[in-house]
């Protein structure tokens, strides 16, 4: 079996995933290829156990004005838990109360573009899970990454309090890996990392690459243990960048 569900979702239409065990698949759990969620168009991911896939959820684009959800999923044991490529054109990402446990990479996103991602509430690595009744192990690679976000986009992780923050444990490996929460470039956007624990991660608790022009980091209110080589790491802050930390 290589994808268990291919959707595409255009023109102001509306989609709701829910309440399905996904296991096995030879690619993807649910799968949006190219520029298939468009148009002011919305899908809402809910409820569903998506695990042994080379990506659990992965959308290739999701643009135009669009929305995606993704709540209270249980996704482990796969290659990439969530992959998201490119977030763009005024579009908006919600990754809230999910499980993503025991896959090689936890949340992964390329290109972050005039957008607004949010990923709050979620438990991100160790941990164990009601729904199945197990101590799952931590996503091997990393946590949470991003590669460029830019073009006044605005990405939280975490949120005003402490039920919005996610749990975000024991990523990565020793020597190699990018922790709880990698950030690679941020340009003419904001980043706010809030209320979140970020415990017992390989490497960085969080890293963050170029802060570029008209950029700001908020990191707020986290609380921050034995990640093996530093809680935070911010490479280089440009001329008129900004970032205010506060443990």
């Amino acid at each position: 079996q290589g994808v268990a569900i291919c959707l595409e979702v255009d023109n102001g239409s509306d989609l709701t995933i829910s309440n399905n065990v996904l296991c096995s698949c030879d690619a993807h759990g649910i799968l949006s290829p190219g520029s298939t969620t468009d148009n002011a168009s919305s899908v809402t991911i809910e409820d569903n156990v998506i695990y042994g896939s080379c990506v659990g959820i992965a959308f290739d684009a999701v643009a135009g004005g669009s929305e995606l959800n993704i709540y209270r999923n249980t996704v482990f044991d796969n290659m990439m838990g969530i992959g998201i490529e490119d977030v763009v054109e005024e579009s908006t990402v919600a990754i809230e109360e999910n499980f993503i446990a025991d896959n090689y990479y936890g949340i992964d996103f390329f290109e972050v573009d005039d957008s607004t991602v949010t990923i709050a509430g979620n438990t991100i690595g160790e941990g164990y899970c009601d729904r199945w009744d197990f101590h799952y192990d931590a996503n091997g690679y990393g946590g949470i990454y991003f590669s460029d976000v830019y073009n006044g986009s605005t990405v939280t992780i975490g949120g005003a309090t402490r039920a919005e923050g996610n749990i975000i444990v024991g990523n990565g490996w020793e020597g190699d890996s990018d922790g709880g929460i990698y950030v690679n470039d941020l340009e003419a956007s904001s980043l706010e990392i809030l209320n979140n624990d970020i415990l017992d991660n390989y490497e960085d608790g969080i890293y963050i690459g170029d802060v570029l022009d008209d950029s700001s980091v908020v990191i707020l209110n986290n609380d921050f243990k034995d990640n093996t080589k530093r809680d935070i790491y911010i490479s280089d802050v440009h001329d008129g960048g900004s970032v205010d930390i506060h443990y």
